[in-house]
């Protein structure tokens, strides 16, 4: 029960923890956001948000309409391809679409990069 004069804390739904962001490092208030985020379990959904908005950019206009991140797991940064041969393609590109995600967000964010085939893409 709720004491009363006490805020009702409610769970982010998943459609809102999209949009969660967290502060640059260099920003005041960097450090203080990112131990907050921590300690409430959202660092990982932070970190993900900010790799999608810089993915396409990193990983160019020939691949972004065929890969996007789908998750984090562990030191891993799993990638949905539409195609087979886009696991082959990301794999040779493994080791410089980490170095420019870690470019442009200032820190390492994953130490692997692994490719899974879309369930949506019709291949075979």
């Amino acid at each position: 029960m709720n004491e009363p004069g006490r805020a009702r804390r409610r769970p982010v739904p998943e459609e809102e923890s999209e949009v969660l962001v967290a502060a640059p490092v260099d920003h005041p208030l960097g450090p203080a956001i990112q131990e907050f985020l921590e300690k409430g379990g959202l660092s990982r959904v932070a970190q993900f948000r900010l790799i999608a908005d810089v993915w396409n950019e990193v990983v160019g206009e020939d691949a972004s309409p065929h890969c996007r991140p789908l998750r984090l797991d562990g030191d891993d940064l799993v990638v949905e391809v539409d195609h087979r041969g886009w696991i082959t393609e990301l794999s040779f590109r493994q080791q410089a679409i980490l170095e420019g995600l870690e470019a442009r967000l200032g820190r390492s964010v994953a130490r692997r990069l692994k490719a899974t085939l879309s369930g949506r893409s019709g291949v075979e």
